[in-house]
């Protein structure tokens, strides 16, 4: 999913302004994630694959946000402004991004969407 040191998941595009949805208790095979215990989450947003922007710290308006912190065994959101910022006429792509969070430092294995849908259990990370 998510690396605290480099990035190997690929740009997805984002359909609507929904949260991104991140799940840090299973990956997609129905294994158990692993990774650090936990790690702060920035989502970057783009037009097609053109340079990357940070959607997930401030608000469309400049705002600062609170930080997405995810924690091993969970699934949540993270608010994002990617629409917003580039507008719904435009293919944006998001990609996901973590930073070490309390020293905790590793490859993060779960699983996300650039979208979200309402689903029971889930937290709001930011």
């Amino acid at each position: 999913m998510v690396s605290t040191s480099k990035n190997s998941n690929p740009r997805r595009l984002k359909e609507n302004s929904t949260s991104v949805y991140v799940n840090y208790a299973t990956t997609i095979s129905g294994a158990a994630a692993t990774g650090p215990e936990s790690f702060i989450a920035y989502v970057y947003g783009s037009i097609g694959y053109g340079q990357l922007v940070d959607c997930s710290s401030y608000s469309n308006a400049g705002v600062a946000q609170k930080r997405a912190v995810v924690t091993l065994g969970t699934k949540g959101y993270i608010k994002n402004w990617a629409i917003e910022k580039f507008g719904k006429d435009e293919t944006v792509r998001v990609q996901l991004y973590g930073r070490e969070h309390n020293g905790h430092t590793g490859i993060a294995v779960g699983k996300w969407s650039a979208d979200s849908i309402y689903e029971s259990g889930t937290v709001y990370y930011n």
